[in-house]
């Protein structure tokens, strides 16, 4: 069982979030394109840098990662970027379908930007669009979700991520003293 960031360094100085999606490209002799996708292949990619950690915690959580075994562990970190919705209405899923890019709620204010997740699986879903009675969500729903199922959002948001390399580092810089930022390159495990 994958095991959690813990609470203390999920502070960060600067969060950087990637789209990955992937296209396939061809470019004929005359410089016509011709692109397709097979299935709809998606994944979040994060950079997290924190704040300057004292020497020990910077060590805790490098031990922390080692632990990880490189890209071979994976483990969840609490969304860490801030809720732009406030005081939903809506926390109850309706049957949705695999495949779905929206769903529909009899009252909601979710926001897009927000990062959404359903208790039925870890997938993190960003809403794109939201209407007085429509949710729409990037990317497409990867498995179904049951009637009922609660929705999380903000701080419930639970990424399942892995380490992006299987050498993982750290820089203790000596002008900050007993002082360091830790870079994390994660990239989401679906």
């Amino acid at each position: 069982m994958p095991g959690t960031l813990a609470e203390k360094f999920c502070f960060v100085q600067s969060a950087i979030p990637k789209n990955i999606t992937k296209t396939l490209i061809d470019r004929a002799h005359s410089g016509k394109r011709f692109v397709r996708k097979i299935g709809d292949p998606q994944w979040w990619e994060f950079d997290f840098v924190t704040p300057p950690l004292r020497y020990d915690e910077a060590m805790e959580l490098y031990a922390f990662v080692c632990t990880q075994g490189g890209q071979y562990g994976s483990f969840f970190v609490p969304n860490l970027f801030p809720q732009i919705a406030t005081g939903l209405s809506a926390k109850v899923a309706p049957n949705i379908l695999v495949g779905a890019d929206s769903f529909t709620l009899s009252s909601s204010n979710y926001m897009p930007g927000d990062f959404i997740q359903f208790s039925s699986h870890d997938k993190a879903y960003l809403v794109t669009n939201v209407t007085s009675t429509h949710v729409s969500i990037y990317p497409k729903l990867k498995a179904a979700v049951g009637s009922g199922s609660p929705i999380k959002y903000g701080e419930d948001v639970l990424f399942k991520v892995s380490l992006q390399n299987d050498e993982n580092d750290l820089l203790i810089d000596a002008k900050k003293g007993k002082y360091s930022s830790v870079k994390l390159d994660l990239v989401e495990d679906i």
